[in-house]
């Protein structure tokens, strides 16, 4: 194309091109430095807002400081730990009232009548009532459930002088000059001491020997207390009558306080008549005895004698065809061919003792403080039931309709941590 145009206007055309392309760059450039200028303005607005937040959170926090110290911060989160470590303990752990029923009846005095027995909502104590025969009993409860030492101490003496151990303690000599059994009791230390006289006859160190094994924990004061009525009864031996059970040995559990006892029969209703050994005794320290066939035996191939022999087979109860292992018995195959468990839970009478022979100060001690020599010295530790006892309340006496006296009292007793016995784990962790 052929531009026919004069030269000055087509040079106004070039500058007019030019004007507005400088133009353009020109607004651009004012834009951007416009929008900086903003976002600068608004990022400096910002920061000073936040910085006087800044301030203002430090003021306050500064102010909390000296109004709640270290020292109450930590005094709180100890409490709170505490209370969570109790509530864990106590929903841990289950009350066994059968057992705690039979504690507590060693420790109350004849004439205390329990009604009801309540565990409290908010700690490790019992609510107890009582409806005695006689009058005046609450501060005589009260006592017996504080001073324990005393009542293992009576216990001690009981069996130290029956005819399981026969073995004399070291005594004094009472206002009217009879001898009277000497055992210390140490209440804060929850320990008993007194001194024994072993002679030299294989009796006395037969006893010796017996009592060493009871003081090693309850399980075995327990076996030492029915061994005597095993062997009268002639249960360890091997040839007893057919319907005589056979001892064969036991076992003890000391986290859940028992003892099984274990037998050969040839039935269940055998084993059972030799329960009475084990809960009519005066001596047992046993709170709760009962009889069950040993399943181990039963479902883990040990139903076998020293030859290899089977001695029993396993058959349904019903002598149905097929069952569950719940409805199954033992069969015995050969004489006393199945195998029986006799366990006891037993109460706790030392938590540890030891025995061990006097130096020659103390010989010479008891000679003249206990009018005797003395041989051994026991040092015995014992768990307190309860730590704190209180009476809540004490009503006049009534007597009802049938001529029986009823003194109410009630009391409120709270376990010591050691008190273990009456407890079972159930396993729950929180």
């Amino acid at each position: 194309m052929i531009n026919l145009l004069p030269p000055t206007y087509k040079e106004e055309i070039d500058y007019g091109r030019k004007n507005h392309r400088t133009l353009s760059w020109a607004t651009t450039v004012a834009f951007g430095i416009l929008s900086l200028l903003v976002v600068t303005f608004v990022g400096k607005v910002t920061i000073q807002s936040a910085k006087g937040q800044a301030v203002t959170q430090k003021t306050a926090l500064e102010e909390q400081m000296k109004q709640v110290s270290l020292s109450d911060v930590e005094k709180k989160y100890t409490s709170f730990i505490d209370t969570t470590n109790n509530v864990k303990k106590i929903y841990s752990q289950e009350v066994l009232y059968s057992r705690l029923i039979r504690k507590l009846a060693t420790l109350l005095p004849k004439d205390a009548k329990i009604t009801n027995i309540s565990l409290t909502d908010k700690d490790r104590a019992l609510n107890l009532n009582f409806n005695n025969t006689e009058d005046g009993l609450g501060p005589v409860i009260l006592v017996n459930l504080q001073n324990q030492g005393e009542q293992i101490a009576n216990r001690s003496q009981a069996l130290l002088s029956s005819n399981v151990f026969e073995l004399p303690i070291g005594y004094t000599f009472g206002d009217d000059q009879t001898p009277v059994i000497k055992i210390s009791v140490d209440p804060k230390l929850k320990q008993l001491e007194y001194y024994i006289q072993i002679g030299e006859s294989d009796k006395q160190r037969e006893s010796l020997a017996s009592f060493k094994n009871a003081l090693k924990n309850g399980g075995e004061l327990s076996y030492e207390l029915v061994k005597k009525s095993i062997k009268d009864s002639k249960l360890e031996l091997e040839s007893t009558p057919s319907d005589t059970p056979h001892f064969t040995g036991y076992t003890i559990d000391t986290n859940n306080r028992s003892v099984d006892f274990t037998f050969s029969a040839n039935n269940f209703n055998d084993v059972s008549n030799v329960l009475k050994l084990f809960s009519d005794d005066p001596n047992m320290a046993f709170i709760e005895t009962y009889v069950f066939e040993d399943k181990d035996y039963m479902f883990n191939g040990h139903c076998t004698n020293k030859d290899k022999k089977k001695t029993c087979e396993i058959v349904c109860k019903d002598a149905s065809p097929d069952c569950g292992e719940d409805r199954k018995i033992c069969k015995p195959l050969d004489n006393k061919g199945c195998s029986y468990i006799i366990r006891g839970y037993y109460d706790e009478l030392y938590t540890s003792a030891s025995i061990t022979e006097t130096t020659p100060k103390e010989k010479a001690s008891c000679r003249s403080s206990l009018g005797q020599p003395c041989t051994h010295k026991v040092k015995a530790k014992y768990n307190q039931l309860f730590d704190k006892v209180d009476i809540n309340k004490t009503s006049a006496c009534s007597t009802d309709t049938a001529g029986v006296k009823k003194c109410p009292v009630d009391i409120r007793a709270q376990f010591s941590t050691s008190a273990k016995f009456y407890l079972l784990n159930t396993g729950i962790t929180l």
